[in-house]
C-alpha cells in the first residue's frame, strides 16, 4: 500500500474500542453513549476476558479500570499491548490516587479519566487518543513511503553500478533528453558508423528520440511497419540484424520511409526486463568496409546496456513520479515533518506544514541544527541533547522564523535513510488548543468565584434582613419628629443599599430571576441613549450603528439596560479627556469554526451589539480579571467592581456570550451575542394596580434557621394582627403544622436551611395535606429551584431581604389566594 492510500485508509478507518470494567451495568451505560457516535464497541469484565477479546477485535482504544475486582488494571496494559501493540490504553478510575495515575501512565497508559465519566471530557480524551492514532498512522505510512523509496534507490543504484562498469559514460545520464544522445554516440564510436538514430515504442509506432543525421530521419515511424523492412524484421525476431550491402541484400527489403540506399546497415532491438522490444537503434555505415558480425556480436553487447540504460532512466524517472507524489502527500498533511539526520543534528527534509510553521524557504531550513527551530518547554526541560525520541505526544516549542514561539505536539521515531539513522519527526500546532484550555479554566475560575459570590450574598441576605427588619419595626414605634428617626432611616438606607449590593453579587452567579420576553434591542439602545445624553460628560460623543433589520431576542429589558449603563460607565472612566463611545448591532452567524475558538458559545443566529470606546485601553493582566467581582482598577471609593461582572453574569444568563478585544492605547469592544428568536416584540408584564389590607388575624408559621428572622417575623406579623408560630428547620416545622393543620393558614418557609432543606420541607407539606398554602422565602434561588418549588406546589415566592410592606402584600395574597407572587 502507498502512503496516499495509506494515509487515506486511516482516515476513513471504523473507530473500535473495548471497555474493561468488572461493573457491568456501568459498561452497558457507557456502551449506549459511546455507540451514539458511531463507535464499536466490545466488553470484557476481567483481565482474562479482555485478552481474550483483544485477540480477534482490532480495537485500537481500550478503556480500562485500574481495579478489576481483586485485579491490578495497570498490571494488564502490558499484556495488551504484547497481544496488540499498538492499542491505546485510557485508565477509569473512581477513587485513585495520583500515584496511581502516575504509575499507569509510566506503565503505557495514554491518559486518565475519573469516574463518574463526564461525556464531554471522555469524548474530548477519545479524540485525542484517535488523533495520536491517526498521527501515528500518517507517520507509519511517511515512513514506510520512505523505506520504500530508499529501497529502490539502491536497487536502481545496483543496476547503475553495473552499467557504469560496462560503459561509465551511460552514468552520467539521468533522463530520455540525455542517454538517446549518449547511446548513439557511444554505438557510433563502438561501431564505426557515420549515422544512426534511436526510436522508441509507443502504441502508434515508433517515434524519434535521437538522429546523428536528423535532416534525414523522420520524427516517426506508424504502424504497420512494411513486412520484410529491416525494422520490421529485426522487431519480429527480437535479434540485430545487419545489412553489409544495402543494394545487394535480398531478404530485407527498404523501410517505409525509404531509408538509406547505400552503405551497409546495423539494427538493435531493445528490450525491457521482461523481453518485450521498446525501442530500435538503427546504425548506418556509408563508406567501406561494411558492418561484420563482429560488429553485430559487439553492439548487442551495447544494446544490452543500452537497454539497461533505458530501464534505469525510466525507473529514475519512476522514482522522481514517486518522489513527487510523496512530497505531495507530505505537504497535503497538515501535521509539520522534519527529518532529522541523527548523529549531526542538521535537518535533511521538511514538509510544506513544517515550512509555514516556521516561517522559512527549504532552502534556508535544510542542513541547520534542529535545536535551532525546536526546542522543549521550560517546564519540561531536559539535560538530553538533540531532537529525542518520543514514545508518546510531548509539548516542544518552535522558534518561527521572525521570533515569535509556536507551541506544539511533538512526536519523533528513527528510520534508516541511505544507510544512516534519521529522526522522522511530525508536530502539530496546539496553540488553539492551548487557547481553549485557558478559556476552560476561565471559565471554571469565573464559575467558582460566581458560586463563593452566590454563598456569600446568601449568608448576607440573612443578615440584612435582621438588620432592615428590626430598623423598619423601630420605625413603626417612633414619630418622624423622633431625633432617632432620621439615624434609623440612615440605617435602613445603608442596609438597602447593602442589598444591592448583594443583588448585584447574586446577579454574577446568575442566581437572579429573569424575566424574559422577546426585545428589540435597538429599542432597549435608544432609550439607554437617552439616559446617557444626561449622564455621559458632554466631551464624549455617543454614536449609535443600530441595523434596521435586527432580529428579536429573548431577554430581560430591565438587565439588558443594566448591561449597555454598565459598559458605557466602564468605557466613560477610560475617556477622561474625551472620545467617543460606539453602540452598534448587527444580526450574526456564528460558525462552527469560531465556537470551536470560544468555549462556551454554540453555532447559530445570534443578534451581536458592541459598546467600543477610544479609550486606554487595558492590558492583559487587567483583561485576564476584568470580569471577576469586586476587581477594579478604579481609586477608593469610585467604585465596586461589580458592574463588569453583573454584566458577565446577566450575559451568561441569558445563554448569551461575551468577548472583549483591548489594546492599550487604542481603546476597548465588548462584543455580546444574545440567540435570535422568531417573534414578535410584546409588553412588559406588569402587577394590576391592586387595594390590599395588611391586617390579618390567621395563623401564620414561620419557618428559618436565623434566630432574628424568625423573631423580627414574628414581631412584624404579630404587629399586624396574624398569629405566629416558629420553627428552625424542617423536621420541627413539620412536627408543629402536623399538630395545627387546622389552624395554619400559611407556612412562609425559607428555601436554604441546615438538615432537611426548603425543597424537601415543601414536598411533606403538600404530601400532609395537599391544600397547604407556602410562600417560600429566600435571598439565593435560581430560575430553576424556583421551577421546582412551584411544581412542588408553592404559592409564590418572596425576595430576601424584604421590607416589611414587601412581606405582608405578599402573606395577604397568598391568604387571600388572589394570584402566584412572583
Amino acid at each position: 500500500m502507498n502512503a496516499d492510500n495509506s494515509a487515506r485508509s486511516g482516515q476513513e478507518q471504523t473507530r473500535k474500542l473495548l471497555i474493561v470494567d468488572d461493573e457491568k451495568d456501568f459498561v452497558l451505560s457507557l456502551e449506549d453513549i459511546l455507540e451514539t457516535r458511531d463507535y464499536i464497541v466490545a466488553k470484557a469484565h476481567s483481565q482474562e476476558e479482555a485478552c481474550d477479546t483483544i485477540r480477534y477485535f482490532d480495537a485500537q482504544v481500550v478503556l480500562l479500570d485500574i481495579r478489576l475486582g481483586r485485579a491490578n488494571g495497570i498490571n494488564l496494559i502490558a499484556k495488551l499491548k504484547r497481544i496488540r501493540p499498538t492499542v491505546v490504553c485510557v485508565m477509569m478510575t473512581a477513587y485513585a490516587d495520583t500515584d496511581t495515575a502516575i504509575r499507569a501512565l509510566q506503565e503505557g497508559a495514554y491518559d486518565y479519566l475519573k469516574k463518574p465519566l463526564a461525556p464531554d471530557e471522555l469524548f474530548a480524551t477519545l479524540n485525542r487518543a484517535f488523533e495520536k492514532i491517526q498521527l501515528e498512522n500518517e507517520k507509519t505510512a511517511v515512513e514506510q513511503a520512505l523505506r520504500n523509496q530508499n529501497r529502490e534507490l539502491e536497487k536502481i543504484n545496483n543496476r547503475l553500478r553495473q552499467i557504469v562498469a560496462a560503459t561509465q559514460g551511460f552514468a552520467a545520464c539521468s533522463c530520455m533528453e540525455e542517454i538517446g544522445p549518449l547511446l548513439l554516440k557511444e554505438f557510433a564510436q563502438n561501431m564505426a558508423a557515420d549515422g544512426g538514430s534511436l526510436f522508441l515504442r509507443d502504441e502508434d509506432g515508433l517515434v524519434l528520440v535521437h538522429s546523428l543525421d536528423p535532416d534525414h530521419t523522420p520524427s516517426s515511424i506508424a504502424f504497420p511497419l512494411r513486412a520484410g523492412s529491416v525494422f520490421e524484421k529485426a522487431i519480429r525476431s527480437g535479434k540485430p540484424v545487419v545489412v553489409s550491402d544495402i543494394r545487394e541484400e535480398q531478404d530485407v527489403t527498404g523501410s517505409s520511409w525509404q531509408g538509406y540506399r547505400d552503405g551497409s546497415l546495423l539494427v538493435f532491438p531493445l528490450t525491457e526486463e521482461k523481453g518485450e522490444i521498446v525501442g530500435i537503434i538503427s546504425l548506418h555505415n556509408k563508406v567501406p568496409p561494411p558492418f561484420t558480425l563482429q560488429d553485430k556480436e559487439l553492439g548487442s553487447i551495447l544494446a544490452s546496456y543500452s537497454s539497461e540504460t533505458l530501464r534505469a532512466a525510466r525507473a529514475l524517472e519512476a522514482l522522481q513520479e514517486s518522489k513527487e507524489r510523496l512530497n505531495a502527500i507530505m505537504d497535503s498533511v497538515n501535521t509539520g515533518i522534519l527529518v532529522i539526520d541523527e548523529a549531526t543534528h542538521r535537518i535533511t527534509d521538511a514538509n510544506s506544514a513544517a515550512l509555514n510553521m516556521i516561517g522559512v524557504s527549504k532552502e534556508e531550513l535544510v542542513g541547520t541544527a534542529h535545536e535551532a527551530y525546536v526546542r522543549p518547554v521550560a517546564k519540561a526541560a531536559t539535560s538530553i541533547s538533540g531532537p529525542g525520541l518520543d514514545s508518546v505526544s510531548t509539548e516542544r516549542i518552535v522558534r518561527k522564523a521572525d521570533g515569535r514561539e509556536l507551541p506544539i505536539l511533538r512526536t519523533a521515531n528513527r528510520v534508516m535513510l541511505g544507510g544512516r539513522e534519521h529522526i522522522v519527526e511530525s508536530f502539530i500546532d496546539i496553540t488553539k488548543r492551548i487557547q481553549l484550555q485557558s478559556q476552560l479554566q476561565q471559565a471554571q475560575k469565573m464559575e467558582a468565584i460566581g458560586t463563593l459570590a452566590g454563598g456569600i450574598a446568601h449568608d448576607f441576605n440573612n443578615l440584612l434582613q435582621a438588620v432592615l427588619g428590626y430598623t423598619q419595626v423601630l420605625l413603626f414605634n417612633i414619630e418622624k419628629e423622633d431625633p432617632a428617626f432620621a439615624n434609623l432611616k440612615g440605617i435602613e438606607k445603608a442596609g438597602m443599599r447593602a442589598a444591592e449590593l448583594t443583588r448585584q453579587l447574586l446577579t454574577y452567579s446568575r442566581k437572579v430571576e429573569s424575566r424574559l420576553r422577546p426585545v428589540d434591542l435597538n429599542h432597549e439602545i435608544v432609550q439607554v441613549r437617552k439616559l446617557l445624553d444626561r449622564t455621559i460628560p458632554k466631551m464624549i460623543d455617543i454614536e449609535l450603528a443600530l441595523c434596521d433589520t435586527l432580529n428579536i431576542v429573548n431577554a430581560d429589558p430591565t438587565q439588558m439596560e443594566q448591561v449597555l449603563v454598565n459598559l458605557a460607565i466602564n468605557a466613560r472612566d477610560s475617556m477622561n479627556d474625551g472620545g467617543k463611545l460606539t453602540i452598534q448591532t448587527d444580526n450574526v452567524v456564528l460558525s462552527e469554526a469560531f465556537c470551536r475558538t470560544h468555549l462556551d458559545a454554540n453555532p447559530g443566529a445570534y443578534v451581536m451589539f458592541s459598546v467600543s470606546d477610544t479609550g486606554h485601553g487595558m492590558n492583559k493582566e487587567i483583561a485576564d480579571h476584568m470580569f471577576e467581582p469586586f476587581y477594579t482598577t478604579k481609586g477608593s471609593g469610585k467604585g465596586t467592581g461589580l458592574g463588569l461582572a453583573m454584566v458577565y453574569g446577566i450575559v451568561k444568563n441569558h445563554c448569551g456570550h461575551i468577548t472583549c478585544d483591548s489594546k492599550v492605547g487604542s481603546g476597548t469592544t465588548f462584543n455580546i451575542y444574545l440567540p435570535a428568536i422568531e417573534g414578535i416584540v410584546g409588553e412588559q408584564p406588569g402587577d394590576g394596580p391592586a387595594t390590599i389590607s395588611f391586617c390579618g388575624d390567621e395563623t401564620i408559621l414561620l419557618v428559618d434557621d436565623e434566630p432574628a428572622i424568625r423573631d423580627f417575623g414574628e414581631q412584624m406579623l404579630s404587629r399586624y394582627g396574624y398569629k405566629v408560630v416558629t420553627a428552625a428547620d424542617g423536621e420541627s416545622a413539620l412536627a408543629l403544622y402536623e399538630k395545627m393543620i387546622p389552624r395554619i393558614s400559611l407556612v412562609v418557609l425559607d428555601m436554604f436551611m441546615p438538615g432537611m432543606g426548603g425543597q424537601w420541607c415543601l414536598e411533606k407539606l403538600v404530601g400532609m395535606n395537599t391544600g397547604v398554602k407556602v410562600l417560600i422565602a429566600s435571598g439565593y434561588a435560581t430560575d430553576e429551584a424556583r421551577k421546582k418549588a412551584m411544581a412542588a406546589g408553592a404559592c409564590g415566592f418572596v425576595d430576601k431581604p424584604y421590607e416589611v410592606a414587601t412581606l405582608l402584600k405578599a402573606v395577604q395574597r397568598t391568604i387571600n389566594d388572589q394570584g402566584i407572587v412572583r
